[in-house]
């Protein structure tokens, strides 16, 4: 990342101007450049039953914050969705 650290969102979103080693939540920005940057971006998926476990799939919360989840082995049992897990607040969590 040090050498293509202009790709990658850390100016614009966190004012940083050199790599931060520290790893947290606005690390999942990062991430998904990287997988763009590598070719392992898929597009989004109409239905949820196209993903597979071990997917990474990143999105946006509200006030633009980025976010990262997994898609795990484990199916919701009312939607039939498969679940994720992310970590979100003060531990990990098992959401559809």
């Amino acid at each position: 990342m040090g050498i293509h650290f202009s790709l990658y969102p850390s100016q614009r979103l966190w004012a940083l101007n050199s790599p931060d080693r520290n790893i947290h939540q606005r690390r999942a920005a990062h991430l998904q450049t990287f997988f763009k940057r590598h070719g392992k971006s898929l597009t989004i998926r109409a239905h949820d039953s196209a993903y597979a476990v071990g997917d990474i799939v990143t999105w946006i919360l509200p006030k633009n914050l980025p976010h990262i989840d997994m898609v795990i082995a484990q199916v919701d049992a009312t939607t039939g969705n498969p679940m994720i897990v992310h970590y979100i607040g003060f531990a990990p969590k098992i959401d559809f």
